[in-house]
């Protein structure tokens, strides 16, 4: 066996390197890719100013609500020094039918940061077998406008990606309060929960006023069922995504239409520092 040149020694480990190095730049764009598959912004809460009424009505949200970036959606976060309140309203015809079909998830980092530390999926949506939703072929009469009325008196928490959820029944969770209203063209989500963790307050968020935290809002992926129908139908889009749309194929059957990802917001949250004694007044209403 010949000996190596020295020259050529270092050529190769040079290049071995710069294997290693794009290897490794490509690695960390995956990672920052996974990260940034969420729709990413910081924003303050407020205090509250007046009544809060948890009833899927977004009237008491009047001047506390903004657009979220690039999305049909508006959000509102307000805090006192017990609990932490916020307000979903979004007019998107994808959000609107996620929602109800597959269900909400909203994650919870108390380190401020965009780590899924547990989160509370409500409304569950609809059993696994049922969730596809047909397409109308008229884009004026969308299958949207007639969104599915799912059941409401149940909640999941999630605190692993890996371990089945724990399912409870809302009227048993201390002091958590959710609704959701589902109408044409509309859907309003409200959620109140209880910012420090405690022996009768086991769903929380687990920090407390003047503190930054994580907070992201996800549905999945909506799926359409094969339907039967006539020429081309179109799905409307929102927030900057272009019509869905598909055309029939042999024996008048659709072809499945690419719908976009599912609802992935996330924000960073400054929780308003809370005066003492400072604790909005808040109403619920079951149905």
């Amino acid at each position: 066996m010949s000996e190596s040149d020295p020259g050529e020694l270092a050529e190769s480990e040079e290049t071995m390197n710069s294997i290693i190095k794009q290897g490794i730049i490509w690695t960390l764009a995956l990672g920052l890719a996974g990260c940034a598959s969420f729709n990413t912004f910081s924003t303050d809460s407020r205090l509250p100013d007046q009544l809060i009424t948890i009833d899927g009505k977004a009237d008491d949200w009047a001047g506390n609500l903004f657009v979220v970036p690039n999305e049909r959606m508006e959000l509102g976060f307000l805090n006192d020094r017990d609990f932490l309140y916020l307000c979903l309203l979004t007019t998107d015809n994808y959000d609107r039918a996620g929602i109800m079909t597959q269900g909400l998830i909203v994650w919870f980092d108390p380190q401020g940061g965009d780590k899924k530390t547990f989160g509370i999926k409500f409304p569950l949506g609809l059993p696994p077998g049922e969730r596809k939703i047909p397409v109308q072929a008229n884009p004026r009469d969308p299958e949207f406008d007639n969104l599915p009325d799912v059941p409401r008196s149940e909640m999941e928490v999630i605190r692993s990606e890996t371990e089945p959820p724990q399912k409870l029944k809302l009227a048993d969770v201390k002091d958590v309060e959710i609704k959701v209203a589902p109408s044409a063209g509309l859907l309003v989500y409200e959620l109140k929960i209880p910012l420090v963790r405690s022996g009768e307050r086991l769903v929380a968020v687990g920090t407390e006023p003047g503190k930054t935290i994580g907070i992201g809002f996800e549905t999945a992926k909506l799926e359409l069922s094969p339907q039967r129908r006539k020429g081309t139908g179109t799905i409307p889009g929102g927030a900057g995504r272009p019509p869905v749309s598909g055309s029939s194929g042999m024996g008048g059957y659709d072809r499945s239409p690419q719908l976009p990802e599912g609802m992935k917001v996330w924000a960073i949250v400054k929780l308003a520092e809370a005066r003492n004694g400072q604790r909005a007044v808040v109403f619920s209403f079951s149905y």
